[in-house]
């Protein structure tokens, strides 16, 4: 986790902050813009008019969440496992239970052995 990428994103309010973690949940990266006290964030880049929103800044995944969290974003979001995701290969070393992963979980986590556990 990125110190200087965490501290940028706890300078936004709250609601934001949850929108650019929750679009890093399945995206690598998260760019915000700014217009009055309002925020947007978007996992591509846009293009704003003259007069419309203002560019803030980007937050890429890998520095926001450790590899066990962008692991666990992955499984909740594509409900599989990650293998050489994104362009740093994020790949789930642990024990791959096929039949739990394509059941009806509703969460998943980590077991101190670094093992996926779905209930």
């Amino acid at each position: 986790m990125d110190n200087l990428a965490t501290a940028l994103l706890n300078t936004l309010p709250a609601s934001t902050i949850a929108d650019v973690k929750s679009t890093l949940g399945a995206f690598s990266k998260a760019h915000v813009w700014k217009k009055g006290e309002e925020y947007k964030v978007a996992p591509i880049a846009l293009t704003a008019g003259k007069n419309e929103w203002n560019y803030l800044d980007t937050f890429i995944s890998s520095e926001i969440f450790t590899p066990s969290e962008r692991i666990l974003n992955y499984v909740r979001n594509f409900r599989d496992f990650p293998f050489r995701a994104g362009k740093d290969h994020l790949t789930y070393k642990g024990e791959k239970d096929y039949k739990a992963i394509r059941s009806d979980w509703t969460e998943v986590t980590l077991n101190e052995n670094g093992d996926l556990a779905f209930s």
